[in-house]
């Protein structure tokens, strides 16, 4: 499995910060990207002065996604070349002459844009508002250079829903390819619900001055166990990334997207969920918990790992 883009969860549980923070890159501070973007350059270097030119440039992208930088890229640039993808590295050329200034491109990178133009297809996407992937893998260029004479599947992802298209182009072609939002699902006919005379109005209850302290105490554990399972999770991609680099097939490369989405799956739930327990935060009327011995409390908690694969989740206390 090639993970080209580690993303900035795996960076930050390098560095020790918060999983919670970690999910959405916009969500970091300006600090918290900084220190991630250092540290994923410190691992490419490692990983270029140990020989593995291909995760150097994983690291080095990483590193410039984070927080935009001509070293880090023309660094990325490098590391390609010695790896022997000079696509990438023709792709990652053009970016840092768009971005940065043809002036900070030095004239021996412009060697795999030339063979990327005569041996590839250059391909341009167009879409608004959207992310894109290309043949699987999230792709933050949108202009690259892709191999020839093999089909290749754009997917552009907009709020309305998804859209893709299928490429193949010869050696020395280039291709646009402009990518819309679905049009939408009319809506269904629904058919007016006859007239019903309203039952009796009862006396309105007495409203309750909140809501019980177990939802607050219970979406607390949730979101600690979620938390608890996506490191897990993340950790055990990472692995599976490596034996795939060490044996690539095709069976790990399945098996690696397979982490990978489920990873992704337990990060949104771990933000959904402590939202969620956030909110009740608000809510609860914490006052019962004086009044009634019995009120709802969380004694302990905790996350553990298995022998035979997996973590162990407890929690204890009265709901």
């Amino acid at each position: 499995m090639r993970v080209r883009h580690l993303g900035s969860l795996v960076v930050l549980v390098a560095l020790g910060l918060p999983v919670s923070s970690a999910y959405a890159q916009v969500q970091l501070s300006p600090a918290e990207r900084q220190a991630a973007a250092e540290a994923a350059y410190d691992r490419g270097t490692r990983a270029y002065r140990g020989g593995d030119y291909s995760q150097a440039a994983q690291w080095w992208e990483t590193a410039n996604e984070l927080a935009p930088a001509a070293a880090a890229a023309l660094q990325a640039v490098r590391a390609h070349q010695r790896a022997g993808n000079f696509l990438r590295a023709a792709t990652m050329v053009l970016f840092v002459g768009e971005q940065y200034g043809e002036d900070q491109v030095p004239a021996r990178f412009q060697t795999p844009v030339e063979r990327a133009r005569a041996e590839g297809v250059e391909v341009r996407v167009s879409c608004e508002q959207c992310e894109v992937e290309v043949d699987g893998e999230r792709e933050i260029f949108r202009t690259l250079f892709l191999s020839a004479n093999v089909e290749h599947t754009i997917v552009a992802t907009f709020e309305e829903g998804s859209t893709e298209d299928r490429i193949t182009g010869q050696s020395g072609n280039s291709r646009d390819v402009e990518l819309l939002p679905p049009e939408p699902e009319p809506e269904p006919v629904v058919a007016p619900p006859p007239v019903v005379a309203p039952p009796p109005t009862a006396p309105a209850p007495e409203e309750s001055s909140g809501i019980s302290p177990v939802f607050f105490w219970t979406g607390l554990g949730l979101t600690a166990a979620t938390g608890g399972v996506a490191i897990w999770s993340w950790v055990d991609t990472l692995d599976a990334a490596n034996d795939y680099n060490n044996d690539p097939t095709q069976e790990k490369l399945d098996n690696g997207r397979d982490l990978e989405l489920r990873t992704t799956i337990l990060v949104v739930a771990t933000g959904v969920i402590g939202a969620a327990t956030l909110t009740t935060l608000f809510f609860t009327d914490w006052s019962g918990d004086e009044q009634d011995p019995s009120a709802a409390s969380l004694d302990y908690f905790g996350v553990a790992p298995l022998a035979e694969g997996g973590v162990s989740v407890g929690a204890g206390g009265r709901f």
